[in-house]
């Protein structure tokens, strides 16, 4: 095969989406080659979850749900109840969870902020 579309056909499509940012236009394709592209309301890239709305609601429950699960198994995990140890579990397996990439989905309403912070 040659031309422009030299090696598309090798290309991973099901991973590729749209994701419209600005507007709810559908009646606008987008093409990678001669393969349509399928349009999204949501998308993972590098760990964090966006929404055509920009709004972090969806990501902040999200890893909310996931810290808890792993700080829950943190205390039944653990025999000792001893208040240094599970500090010190808590910041090795949950805070990085809720730290990863957090300048990129930064919560601003207050209902993300106490999702976060119930944790």
């Amino acid at each position: 095969m040659t031309g422009p579309y030299v090696g598309i056909s090798l290309f991973p499509l099901i991973k590729c989406y749209v994701l419209q940012i600005s507007y709810n236009d559908t009646s606008i394709s987008y093409f990678l080659g001669p393969n349509k592209l399928n349009l999204t309301n949501d998308c993972r890239d590098l760990g964090a979850l966006f929404q055509s709305s920009l709004k972090p609601s969806i990501h902040c429950s999200k890893i909310a749900k996931q810290a808890n699960a792993r700080s829950k198994l943190i205390l039944k995990s653990f025999l000792s109840h001893n208040y240094s140890t599970l500090i010190k579990a808590f910041k090795t397996f949950v805070c990085p969870i809720l730290d990863y990439a957090s300048p990129v989905w930064s919560p601003s309403l207050l209902k993300d902020i106490n999702i976060i912070e119930h944790v």
